[in-house]
C-alpha cells in the first residue's frame, strides 16, 4: 500500500496560525498517518517527530485509535499525552446517511471527545455534519470547549 501523501500543514501555515488564533486545541497525528498496529514502533514515531516540526503541542492522538503499547510507552516518554476520542463522527463513510448521522449523534454526551475529519473522504459533508452537530450541541446545551480546556474543567 504506498504511503499517503505528507499532510497540508507545511504547505498551509496561514490556517494552522488561524486554527490557534482562534483558541482551537491542535494536536500531532503522525506525518503520514501510518497505522499504529501495521507500522515498525520506530518509523512510527519518527514519523511523530518529523510532525512535531509543524506542530507545537503535547498532544497526540493516534491515526485509526491503533497504537502498540510499547509505541505509546515511547510516546509518552517523549512528552505527549495519548488522546482518544470517545464519539466517532463516521464522517468519512460515505454510506452513512442523514438519519444515520443523526443516530449517531444523539449519543454524544457531555465531556465526550469528538473526533471530525477534513479530508477528501469528508469533502460535500463535513459542513453539513458539523453544522448539525453544533445545533444538536447547543440545543442539549452542551457545551464546546477546545480539548486543552475540556481536559482542565472536566476533572
Amino acid at each position: 500500500m504506498p504511503e499517503p501523501p505528507a499532510p497540508p500543514l507545511p504547505l498551509y501555515p496561514e490556517l494552522y496560525e488561524r486554527i490557534l488564533e482562534e483558541g482551537h486545541s491542535v494536536g500531532n497525528h503522525t506525518f503520514n498517518h501510518e497505522h499504529g498496529w501495521k507500522t515498525s514502533c520506530s518509523k512510527y514515531v519518527q514519523s511523530v517527530a518529523e510532525t512535531k516540526e509543524f506542530v507545537d503541542s503535547v498532544l497526540f492522538r493516534p491515526p485509526y485509535g491503533k497504537i502498540t503499547g510499547s509505541c505509546a510507552q515511547k510516546i509518552r516518554a517523549a512528552g505527549y499525552a495519548i488522546v482518544m476520542w470517545s464519539w466517532l463522527s463516521y464522517d468519512y463513510d460515505p454510506k452513512m446517511t442523514h438519519k444515520q448521522f443523526q443516530k449517531q449523534l444523539r449519543k454524544v454526551r457531555n465531556g465526550d471527545i469528538l473526533v471530525f475529519h477534513d479530508n477528501e473522504k469528508t469533502a460535500g459533508r463535513i459542513e453539513q455534519y458539523l453544522a448539525q452537530t453544533v445545533m444538536y450541541l447547543q440545543e442539549k446545551n452542551i457545551k464546546i470547549v477546545p480539548f486543552s480546556r475540556h481536559e482542565s474543567t472536566s476533572k
